[in-house]
């Protein structure tokens, strides 16, 4: 794994946890040295991060967490749940089976993430399937809205929550048997119950999370 890669999961993985409060300032010469790296590694890991969302720089370029709070949070999932099940219920009669094919295999290495609790692998291809869902709803500029709702901390709540893992398997196994049945309302609702889920747990995570000290990050 390259450099710049494992100091962005590292980073990442430190956000999501706490262990990088939010509003804290980032420091590259300290989070190089914590990491055992250079600070060129880091420099880009923090503008990968920039564009997850999940870091801000200000005039001055100096990086800062992004604060989630569970106000924000609720808001966000408030529009998740009125968009996602619409092209969730859009994508059902429009699926190509190379697509189902395509979720289905999605499913099975899903699964195998979350048994292992490789939330970072969970990560990537939890945004795949749903992409893969949402990209067959017949209109693109849905899509693209979804796409901003994803930015920053929804598609990362397996590192967040990594308990939630086998929960999340198990909606899109229920998700995937509706698509198959080319039942709308039953995708639709499969849907909301899921991202319902996943907010419930994240507004909980965040409001039971202390403020921890960051010389405790990339332990």
């Amino acid at each position: 794994m390259r450099l710049e890669e494992q100091a962005y999961r590292a980073l990442r993985r430190a956000i999501l946890r706490g262990e990088l409060a939010g509003g804290e300032r980032l420091v590259q010469e300290e989070l190089a040295g914590r990491i055992g790296t250079s600070r060129l590694p880091v420099r880009d890991a923090l503008r990968r991060l920039e564009r997850d969302g999940l870091v801000e720089r200000d005039r001055r370029g100096t990086y800062r967490v992004v604060e989630w709070h569970p106000e924000a949070v609720g808001q966000l999932y408030d529009v998740r749940l009125l968009l996602e099940p619409a092209a969730t219920a859009r994508a059902a009669g429009r699926l190509r089976p190379r697509e189902l094919a395509e979720l289905r295999r999605l499913h099975r290495a899903l699964r195998r993430a979350a048994e292992a609790g490789e939330a970072d692998t969970f990560v990537d291809g939890n945004q795949r399937f749903h992409f893969t869902i949402y990209g067959a709803c017949g209109n693109p500029r849905l899509v693209r809205t979804i796409e901003a709702l994803w930015s920053g901390l929804p598609p990362l709540v397996p590192v967040v929550l990594p308990d939630q893992l086998s929960r999340s398997v198990r909606d899109h196994g229920e998700l995937l048997r509706q698509l198959e049945a080319r039942s709308a309302r039953g995708a639709a609702a499969a849907m909301r119950r899921h991202i319902e889920g996943a907010r419930q747990a994240l507004e909980a995570a965040l409001r039971s999370r202390p403020r921890q000290e960051s010389e405790r990050v990339l332990a």
